[in-house]
């Protein structure tokens, strides 16, 4: 096992004066970079109202593009598998660059650092993600672009929320979700908000999913569909609050509720097709590989549901030692997740079997979900610290530790890591 300390890095500030403020930095004009970065000048704005018109599946549709280079949403892709097949990752960690994100209050000469929450997602080049602040009851929120290649920033939109989920990110539109009762969709390229809409109860940390015209969300009441364009709900799926964020595949959405249950619903028509009662609250997300949902509850239990009926798959439910709040990911029929237990637990996805003689140890407990890319498992416990771990033994072969405590998930994008830590976004090559 290797160990490293934080090392001197480069540091980009972004500075974004007055409440509200969207658009470039710098003084560019808002907008003026659209086509460099994909943005479709073709769709309307939005403005919160019901789609009319729209047709799912015409030429403008809302998509979320799995793409060599790319990391556009939490946990990867739409079935929330956490594994990138593109990327090998790193194994040899060294800081390159390191992202700093600043938002400057009231007073035009005090500048605060933004923790960046529940990781990062990175398009065409472009790092997005979600900052959050609250100090004294003053409550400060920021949605973020950074260019990659030059590490510059492009826009920053403040919030008077605290912004928590990774946003989601297709080829024009940024989705990202606020901790009071919006979601919000800004243009890609320039920042602007093309819509913003109330979703009633608390997002907390459930991250955006795009599928097929609408944008799906959890919140403290349930899961709502909304219009991706002009915001408007389609329908509400009643529940107690989701803090997971839904997995979508087939027209079939799969996500967690604090009532205990996992649940499949119609992406269309919002209704339930079946639900899996555990033992404890599924705030984890599920994910969907090869017609199996795996989950994991705080019952400390991991589970196997057939995606048609919601069946059982294994024989019984994977043990562990704590709760389970990391989402699993699953690559080349392993399913990895962390635990409160302060471990990483690697399982056979047919048997539930394990797959390493041990779990992997850390320094703390495993809340975040983890990400694979080549032949590694990247893990994030409580702390400061970053874990690279063999997927084939389970050894664990470098420690990272960044010293700023650790606000989300890493992201694997090629040969780099990214993750948030502090007020920065870290970028291991």
């Amino acid at each position: 096992m290797r160990r490293d300390t934080r090392r001197d890095v480069l540091r980009y500030a972004v500075v974004a004066g007055g409440a509200g403020l969207a658009g470039c930095i710098d003084g560019e004009d808002e907008g003026e970079d659209d086509d460099e970065v994909g943005v479709d000048d073709d769709v309307e704005d939005g403005d919160g109202v019901e789609d009319e018109g729209f047709v799912p599946g015409d030429p403008y549709d809302p998509l979320i593009e799995v793409r060599d280079g790319d990391w556009p949403v939490f946990s990867f892709d739409d079935v929330n598998s956490g594994y990138n097949p593109f990327a090998d990752g790193p194994r040899d960690l060294e800081v390159e660059t390191e992202l700093e994100v600043r938002l400057r209050v009231e007073d035009p000469e005090v500048e605060v650092g933004l923790p960046v929450t529940k990781g990062v997602s990175v398009v065409d080049g472009m790092l997005f993600g979600n900052g959050e602040f609250d100090e004294e009851g003053s409550v400060y929120g920021t949605t973020y672009a950074f260019d990659l290649e030059s590490g510059d920033p492009v826009w920053m939109h403040e919030h008077d929320e605290m912004m928590r989920a990774a946003p989601a990110v297709t080829e024009s539109t940024v989705y990202a979700v606020g901790d009071d009762d919006s979601l919000y969709a800004f243009d890609a390229g320039s920042g602007d908000v093309r819509w913003s809409e109330g979703i009633g109860g608390t997002s907390e940390f459930s991250a955006p999913a795009v599928y097929d015209g609408l944008v799906y969300v959890g919140s403290g009441d349930g899961l709502h569909a909304l219009g991706a364009y002009g915001g408007g709900e389609s329908w509400l799926f009643d529940s107690s609050a989701v803090h997971s964020s839904p997995a979508v595949e087939d027209g079939v959405l799969y996500f967690g509720s604090n009532d205990d249950s996992v649940y499949a619903v119609d992406a269309e028509s919002g209704d339930e097709i079946w639900s899996y009662e555990t033992d404890g609250v599924v705030q984890a997300s599920p994910v969907v590989v090869d017609g199996v949902v795996y989950a994991a509850s705080r019952d400390e239990r991991v589970y196997a549901l057939d995606a048609d009926s919601g069946d059982e798959v294994w024989e019984e439910p994977f043990e562990t030692g704590g709760w389970l709040e990391s989402s699993p990911a699953v690559a080349d029929g392993v399913v990895y997740v962390g635990g409160w237990d302060e471990h990483v637990y690697a399982l056979d996805a047919e048997s539930g079997e394990h797959v390493w003689d041990e779990p992997a140890e850390t320094s703390d407990r495993v809340i975040d979900e983890v990400a694979v890319a080549g032949d590694t498992v990247y893990a994030t416990p409580l702390g400061s610290e970053l874990y690279l771990i063999d997927t084939g033994s389970g050894d664990v072969v470098e420690v990272y530790d960044t010293e700023e405590r650790s606000t989300g998930a890493p992201v694997v994008v090629d040969e780099t890591v990214y993750l948030g830590a502090g007020s920065s976004v870290y970028v291991f090559e």
